[in-house]
C-alpha cells in the first residue's frame, strides 16, 4: 500500500493481511483488511488499498490494536475503538473471502460498559467466534469474556461475561479450544503482588467450571 497514508501491519492470518492506516487529510485511524494470492494480487472481490472493516467515518473514527481469527464465513477482526465516548471498547466484524462486510458495515459493539478494555485474545468454532479481553474496573483489571454467533450477534451476555472478578489486577489473558468442546482462558494475576498464571474452563454455553 502506497500513498500519503502511513500504514502499520496489525496482522497476518491465512491470505489476509490487517493494518491500520493513518491518512492526516480524512479519517484518523482506520482497519483495513486484504486478501492476498500466492502470486502478490489481491483475491476477486478485493481492491488493491484493501477493505476498510468498519465503514463508521465520523471524527471520532479512531480504531486500534486489531487481532484476527479465521472462521468458515472468512476473517474475523476484533479492534479497539473509540466512538461515541472516547473510551476504547472492543468492535468486531467479518470479512468474507470475497471482501463483503458480513456484521453491521459500522462492525458490532462487542461488550460496551463503559470501561477501557485491552489484550483481546480470539478464538473460532463453526458457531461463532469468541473474545476474551481485560477491562478496567475502579483502577484494576478483571477477565471478561464473549461470545458472537458468526452472524454477528451474542450467544452469551451481550455485555460480557466475567471470567475472574476479584479485588486485584488480571491481565493479558488467552484462550484455547479444546477438540472436544469447552475453552480454557489464561492470565496473569496480581492478587498476591507478583504476577502468577491463572486459569478457568468455560463451557460452550459461557459458564465457568469454576465459578
Amino acid at each position: 500500500i502506497e500513498g500519503i497514508a502511513e500504514c502499520t501491519i496489525s496482522d497476518i492470518v491465512d491470505t489476509y493481511y490487517v493494518w491500520e492506516r493513518v491518512n492526516s487529510l480524512g479519517d484518523p485511524r482506520i482497519v483495513y483488511v486484504k486478501r492476498m494470492q500466492a502470486n502478490g494480487t489481491p483475491y476477486a472481490g478485493w481492491p488493491n488499498d484493501g477493505i476498510r472493516a468498519s465503514s463508521y467515518s465520523n471524527y471520532d473514527a479512531m480504531q486500534f490494536q486489531a487481532k484476527s481469527v479465521l472462521t468458515n464465513n472468512g476473517i474475523f477482526i476484533a479492534w479497539k475503538d473509540i466512538r461515541t465516548d472516547f473510551i476504547l471498547n472492543y468492535y468486531g466484524q467479518i470479512l468474507s473471502p470475497t471482501g463483503e462486510r458480513l456484521w453491521n458495515d459500522e462492525g458490532v459493539s462487542l461488550a460496551d460498559n463503559s470501561r477501557e478494555q485491552e489484550f483481546a485474545a480470539l478464538n473460532s468454532d463453526p458457531s461463532g467466534v469468541t473474545v476474551v479481553w481485560a477491562e478496567n474496573i475502579n483502577g484494576m483489571q478483571d477477565i471478561m469474556a464473549s461470545k458472537y454467533s458468526l452472524t454477528g450477534n451474542p450467544l452469551w451476555n451481550a455485555l460480557g461475561n466475567y471470567v475472574v472478578q476479584i479485588d486485584s489486577t488480571q491481565t493479558n489473558p488467552t484462550i484455547a479450544r479444546f477438540a472436544n468442546s469447552g475453552l480454557v482462558a489464561a492470565w496473569s494475576d496480581y492478587t498476591y503482588g507478583e504476577s502468577d498464571i491463572y486459569y478457568n474452563y468455560i463451557r460452550n454455553n459461557g459458564s465457568l467450571i469454576y465459578p
